[in-house]
């Protein structure tokens, strides 16, 4: 576009910028491209790629450097210390541990702040439930709040008392 950081002096010139939609980031990675137009960084210097939820669509590839999981690491272990998590806690994440971003980052993030991570993921409520049951330990359930409305409900089925599962924190993303 030819523009210097001088150009941009006040709000009305950000009109002056170019504008990527989604759809665009999205039909080139549907074309063939790993990151499309948006890779800022060398293949070198990436050391994750992982996916957004894929709500609209298709999910999109985002690639990540050392330093972007260092930022996010940190500003993870912050939301979550502002959300009442401390190092003492030991959590269930429920988030799912594929290509979808909120796994696996998420579980450093709790990493970082210094808490204990059972990384369980999504799905097998049953067998998720029988090992919550055994482990005496106080819990924080790090899921969505759908997750843990279907986990009470499996739990009822099976004839579990929720306040023995010793749940004593709910952490909703």
């Amino acid at each position: 576009m030819g523009l210097k950081p001088a150009d941009i002096q006040c709000q009305e010139d950000l009109a002056k910028l170019p504008f990527t939609e989604k759809t665009e980031l999205a039909q080139t990675q549907r074309e063939g491209e790993l990151i499309g137009p948006n890779q800022c960084a060398s293949m070198e210097d990436i050391i994750r790629i992982v996916g957004t939820g894929g709500t609209s669509g298709q999910p999109m590839r985002l690639a990540w450097t050392q330093n972007d999981v260092r930022g996010y690491n940190e500003m993870g272990a912050r939301a979550l210390w502002a959300m009442g998590c401390r190092p003492s806690d030991f959590v269930v994440n429920c988030f799912n541990y594929s290509i979808y971003a909120g796994g696996v980052t998420d579980h450093m993030a709790f990493e970082t702040l210094g808490a204990t991570v059972l990384p369980y993921g999504v799905g097998n409520s049953r067998r998720l439930l029988d090992m919550k049951a055994d482990m005496k330990v106080e819990k924080a359930l790090y899921s969505t709040p759908s997750y843990a409305i279907r986990l009470a409900s499996v739990a009822e089925e099976m004839g579990i008392n929720l306040r023995d599962l010793n749940v004593k924190r709910f952490l909703f993303r």
